[in-house]
């Protein structure tokens, strides 16, 4: 977590000297030039961030000084690093509007997993291993999967839509 923030200007322009905070340690982290120009929304304090960087002994602390390379907020590292999504639906949920949100990150590389519980039952549906590879571009089809797994129990009932909880 960003404990501190200094702004300062160099002779390659506009940095920053963030004191990271981790509850054991603190540590300072070098932005320059344009990371931190590009990162600047980032750059706050009390937000937790992820840096990649390179580690060089600080000759005035005695301590470990970085050099950032790469600052990513908890949503970036969420984008580039999760593998599953797992979503947990009761009887009350609208498998249009899930598709619909879904089908805004259709193509990236987080799958998506549905469990769906009503009074009548549950089921999951995990991706199928032809779609393994495709990460949440698959759940527009996950969404489409559960409407229809939805109508088959609801004419096997003998009703239409799923019954409130």
């Amino acid at each position: 977590m960003i404990y501190g923030v200094q702004m300062r200007n160099s002779r390659r322009g506009r940095m920053a000297i963030l004191t990271l905070d981790d509850g054991s340690a603190r540590v300072e982290v070098v932005v320059f030039g344009e990371l931190f120009h590009e990162k600047r929304s980032v750059v706050q304090e009390d937000q937790v961030i992820v840096v990649k960087g390179r580690i060089f002994p600080d000759e005035f602390s005695g301590g470990l000084r970085i050099t950032a390379d790469q600052l990513m907020d908890l949503a970036e590292v969420r984008a580039a690093h999760a593998r599953l999504l797992r979503l947990c639906i009761n009887g009350q949920a609208d498998s249009a509007k899930l598709k619909s949100l879904l089908a805004q990150y259709a193509g990236g590389k987080c799958h998506v997993a549905i469990r769906y519980r009503n009074a009548q039952g549950r089921m999951r549906h995990s991706p199928p291993r032809k779609l393994q590879g495709e990460g949440i571009g698959a759940a527009p089809r996950l969404a489409r999967g559960v409407a229809r797994r939805e109508e088959r129990r609801s004419r096997l009932l003998g009703r239409r839509g799923p019954r409130p909880m």
